[in-house]
């Protein structure tokens, strides 16, 4: 039960990113829960978690929209989850994969922007891999850490084979301790 309380747990989040559904994204996380992305650690349900997919995502993916936006595509599911949860089922460890594909389509309102300004639309391939610590709080499985690693990054037309090998994965401008 455990584990498939887990599964579900992470298949949500998987749901929710897709959905940009970040609100109800924070909700999976416990009170000290943390999120670990692309070199930044963002700690604490409320000043980091909230921070990263309401502040940051939700605004610069949807401009401050819940829910579905015409155009921008995120999916990325959650693959060959190995779950183990500790004996006495109070914490637990998993690991996911994830294939994701993302961007907006060239009639989006924002690649239209970006064309415009003669810019490419930002669309774009990503492999990785999820190594997340749960807790169980108040009976209820929740994210304690979600470490997201990218293991590749690939332009949507060429393709992985043809991206430079060495893809840039930008840190957060601001860090510790102006930004903690």
């Amino acid at each position: 039960e455990d584990t498939e309380a887990i599964r579900n747990l992470q298949h949500a989040y998987g749901y929710y990113i897709d959905k940009c559904l970040y609100e109800d994204v924070v909700d999976l996380f416990a009170d000290d829960g943390e999120v670990q992305f692309f070199g930044g650690i963002y700690r604490g349900k409320e000043e980091g978690v909230r921070r990263l997919y309401v502040g940051s995502f939700l605004q610069g993916f949807t401009g401050g929209k819940p829910g579905p936006v015409y155009g921008f595509l995120l999916d990325h599911p959650q693959l060959h989850g190995v779950i183990h949860v500790a004996p006495d089922r109070k914490t637990a460890k998993g690991r996911f994969r994830s294939v994701m594909q993302a961007g907006y389509h060239e009639s989006s309102p924002v690649a239209k922007a970006a064309i415009e300004r003669g810019e490419t639309p930002m669309v774009w391939w990503e492999g990785g891999i999820y190594e997340n610590t749960y807790v169980r709080e108040d009976g209820v499985w929740k994210f304690q850490v979600l470490n997201y690693n990218p293991l590749w990054h690939a332009d949507y037309e060429s393709g992985w084979g043809k991206t430079k090998m060495i893809y840039d994965v930008s840190t957060p401008p601001t860090l510790y301790p102006e930004d903690p």
